[in-house]
C-alpha cells in the first residue's frame, strides 16, 4: 500500500506534469485557446513521461512496482440512444467520452478504479457550446448502445448499456479557456506553477466536475488531484470500483456490470491496439497526431492485465513495438486513455 507521506510528493509532481502539458497545449495552439483534443494530446505526450520520471522511484520506495501507459487515438466509440424529443425518430449519436483514467491494483488488495470523463471548455465559469443531448447523456444516462470497432476487427458487445447507477464513474473534465485562470482549485498546500516558476497557491485550468452539479466553480478539484486520489483509498472514492475480467470470462450486459464491461472493452480493444500501433517521439509529433507512451520500472510487472504481454517487450521510457495500422470504425473525435498499474506482493 502507498505510504501516506508519498501523497504530497505524488501530488506536487502531478501538478507540475499537468501544468507543463497544459502549457504545451497553449504554446502550440491555433486560435484563441487550445481545443479539447489538443489538450488531451499533450496530456499523453508531455504529462505521462514526466509522471513516469518522478512516480516510479516514489512507488519503488514503498515497495510497489508501477507501469504507466497512455494513448491518444482517433475515432472514439459512440453512444447511440433515443432522442428525448422524438423517441421513434433517428437515434442520437454522441461520443462516449474523451478521457478514461484507470488504476489497476495487482497483487495485494487487487482491484480496479475507473473514471470516464467528457471534456468541456469553460469561459468565466460557463460552459461553451454545450450540447443538450451530450449533456443529457452524462446527467441522465439513458440506455445506450456502443458503436465502433476494436483494432482486431471485433465489434463491441451489442445490447443496451445502463450507466444510471454508475455516477461515481463519470465526470466532466473542464478546460478553462483563460490562459491564466483566476480561480483556485482544490489541491495541496504547495505546488509548482509553470507560469511563475515558484511555490504559490495553485491555479489550474483542468478541473473535474460532477455533470449533475454546477461545473467549473472555485473549489472544483483539479485533474491532477483526482488522478492522485485514485491511487489512494480516499473517501469519497475517485472513480468507480470496477471488475477486472480474465481472458476466459464471458462478458455480458444487463447484470449491473455494464460500466465494468465497457471499461474492459475500451482497454482490450481501443487501448491495447492503439498502444501497439501509434507513434510517440518529440521529433515526429505534430499537432493532433496520435501518440502513445509506456513507462515500466526496472522491477518489471507481472499481471493478468490487458497489457501483460507487453512487459518483456517494452522497457522504461521506450516506445511500444509497432504493428500495421488498423483504423477503428466510428464518427467521433479522439479519446485519451491512461492506465496506471501498481503491483505489490
Amino acid at each position: 500500500m502507498l505510504k501516506a507521506d508519498c501523497y504530497v510528493k505524488l501530488l506536487s509532481t502531478a501538478q507540475e506534469a499537468f501544468g507543463a502539458a497544459r502549457q504545451e497545449a497553449w504554446d502550440n495552439m491555433v486560435g484563441d485557446a487550445p481545443i479539447e483534443e489538443d489538450q488531451l494530446f499533450w496530456l499523453i505526450d508531455t504529462a505521462l513521461p514526466r509522471l513516469e520520471k518522478h512516480w516510479i522511484p516514489l512507488m519503488k520506495g514503498s515497495g510497489i512496482s508501477m507501469r504507466l501507459s497512455g494513448v491518444f487515438c482517433h475515432k472514439t466509440p459512440l453512444a447511440v440512444y433515443d432522442d428525448s424529443k422524438n423517441p421513434s425518430g433517428p437515434k442520437i449519436r454522441r461520443e462516449l467520452g474523451d478521457l478514461l483514467l484507470v488504476h489497476d491494483r495487482i497483487g495485494r488488495n487487487a482491484g480496479r478504479q475507473a473514471l470516464l470523463m467528457q471534456a468541456k471548455r469553460m469561459e468565466n465559469t460557463l460552459l461553451k457550446a454545450d450540447n443538450p443531448e451530450q449533456a443529457r447523456l452524462y446527467s441522465e444516462w439513458p440506455p445506450f448502445k456502443l458503436r465502433g470497432q476494436g483494432g482486431n476487427g471485433s465489434n463491441f458487445i451489442d445490447g443496451d448499456r445502463h450507466f444510471d447507477g454508475c455516477r461515481d464513474g463519470v465526470r466532466y473534465l473542464i478546460f478553462d479557456d483563460a490562459r491564466y485562470p483566476s480561480h483556485k482549485s482544490r489541491c495541496c498546500n504547495w505546488c509548482y506553477c509553470p507560469w511563475c516558476d515558484s511555490a504559490c497557491d495553485h491555479v489550474n485550468g483542468w478541473l473535474v466536475s460532477d455533470p449533475r452539479g454546477t461545473v467549473g466553480l472555485p473549489g472544483s478539484e483539479d485533474l491532477a488531484t483526482t488522478f492522485v486520489n485514485m491511487l489512494f483509498n480516499v473517501y469519497p472514492p475517485r472513480g468507480k470500483a470496477t471488475k477486472r475480467y480474465l481472458p476466459t470470462d464471458t462478458l455480458k450486459l444487463g447484470i449491473d456490470e455494464d460500466f465494468d464491461v465497457t471499461v474492459h472493452e475500451l482497454l482490450t480493444k481501443t487501448f491495447s491496439k492503439d498502444l501497439l500501433t501509434t507513434k510517440r517521439g518529440r521529433h515526429a509529433r505534430r499537432r493532433g497526431q496520435e501518440t502513445s507512451f509506456m513507462g515500466v520500472d526496472s522491477l518489471g510487472l507481472i499481471s493478468d492485465s490487458p497489457l501483460a504481454f507487453l512487459t518483456a517487450a517494452v522497457g522504461s521510457g521506450t516506445e511500444p513495438p509497432k504493428s500495421e495500422r488498423v483504423d477503428t470504425e466510428g464518427e467521433g473525435g479522439p479519446i485519451a486513455i491512461v492506465l496506471v498499474e501498481t503491483f505489490a506482493d
